[in-house]
């Protein structure tokens, strides 16, 4: 506000023109009728709440999915690396004791 050279002395701003006053309430006005003749909900508030709970259950199920599907690649990963080590004989060398 400094830079515009308000002081905090508590002046008040200056007002829109009024060509801008008039112009911005004009557009309001239409706005408002728009959203009331094409509003097809009665209660946003309780549409809002019920969208985010849609929204939170479609979440939970695509979490839900993507963990069945991460656990059966850990254990199709499990299978493979049993049948890998049931393969591999694993030797310490020719100076280690036997046992």
């Amino acid at each position: 506000m400094r830079l515009q050279r308000f002081s905090a002395d508590r002046r008040e701003l200056p007002a829109d023109p009024p060509d801008e006053a008039s112009e911005r309430s004009k557009l309001e006005g239409e706005a408002a009728k728009l959203r009331k003749s094409h509003s097809s909900v009665k209660d946003p508030e309780k549409a809002l709440k019920e969208e985010r709970l849609r929204r939170w259950d479609e979440s939970k199920k695509r979490r839900a999915a993507r963990k069945v599907e991460r656990l059966q690649k850990l254990a199709a990963r499990r299978g493979e690396w049993t049948e890998e080590r049931k393969q591999t004989i694993v030797t310490l060398g020719s100076g280690s004791p036997p046992g």
